[in-house]
């Protein structure tokens, strides 16, 4: 599969689609419902990631379990997260991830528009239309072919020199330990979910630091003692509670409720103050990352 990956969508009873994911190392199986547009909200989610959109979600209906599609893009790489959800309404940390994968995002619509080519060859549209109940998505699917086509041919007016071009994003394991925090700290929901908050943050680096703990690595090891020194005073607080202390001098109530205006000056503290340890540790002689 020189793609890297392939998407198959095969239609069963009326009204309803089986949806399959696979590549060298795995493969995930998803069922999607007509009650909601889910092949047009697909293909246009994906077509928004060729235009150099960040950040996107579908979901897929199965009544009641649902399939969540999460996207994540920088530059010419994009990150996908499958959720599967025994409730549409539920939050992203109650799903069960079955499918995660980093590739590119010209071979993420290749893929897709090799699919959707495959559906209208097998069915015909009108074909398609009787067996979904919904016409096929036409529209959707050619317009990603020409974000797609423009992407890898584009017209010396708008071809990007290649120095200009932004770095491919790196792969988890090979980044360092600072890269890894400003990873997070650019994309939470990614880790943690749409919603994500300071006390939700705060819990998955203190999951971080005892995973690396337990497999020899050095986690969040001083971080507590630096946020103290840096603070220039101590307390009974443990390092959510430092961190707060630098963000919001003035106090807080409830860690797990800040105000809106509180939460994301908190966070981008959180990760600043991150990206400030992780670099003079980095900085140390003989200094080594975590796993």
């Amino acid at each position: 599969m020189t793609s890297g990956m392939r998407i198959t969508w095969v239609l069963g009873r009326h009204g309803w689609a089986d949806c399959t994911l696979e590549d060298h190392h795995a493969k995930a199986e998803l069922t999607a419902s007509y009650i909601t547009s889910a092949p047009e909200e697909f293909l246009t989610a994906v077509a928004r990631l060729v235009a150099g959109e960040t950040e996107n979600r579908v979901q897929f209906e199965a009544e009641p379990t649902a399939y969540r599609w999460i996207f994540y893009g920088e530059g010419d790489d994009v990150w996908i997260r499958v959720l599967e959800l025994r409730d549409g309404s539920d939050h992203d940390n109650s799903g069960t991830e079955i499918w995660s994968k980093q590739l590119d995002v010209n071979q993420l619509a290749r893929a897709v528009i090799r699919c959707f080519d495959e559906v209208a060859r097998t069915h015909g549209e009108s074909g398609y239309r009787g067996k979904w109940g919904e016409h096929f998505p036409r529209t959707e699917l050619e317009a990603l072919r020409r974000l797609w086509n423009d992407r890898r041919h584009p017209t010396v007016h708008r071809r990007i020199a290649p120095d200009l071009r932004r770095r491919p994003m790196r792969q988890i394991r090979e980044m360092s330990e600072r890269e890894y925090f400003a990873c997070v700290g650019r994309r939470p929901g990614m880790f943690v979910g749409t919603a994500s908050s300071f006390h939700q943050l705060t819990a998955f680096l203190t999951g971080y630091d005892q995973h690396a703990m337990r497999h020899g690595g050095q986690g969040l090891t001083g971080w507590h003692e630096w946020l103290v020194a840096r603070r220039g005073r101590s307390c009974n607080h443990a390092w959510p509670g430092q961190v707060l202390h630098i963000a919001l001098p003035e106090g807080w109530t409830d860690i797990a409720d800040l105000p809106p205006e509180d939460e994301k000056h908190a966070i981008k503290v959180l990760f600043q103050l991150l990206d400030e340890f992780a670099a003079e540790r980095e900085a140390r002689p003989g200094a080594q990352n975590s796993d």
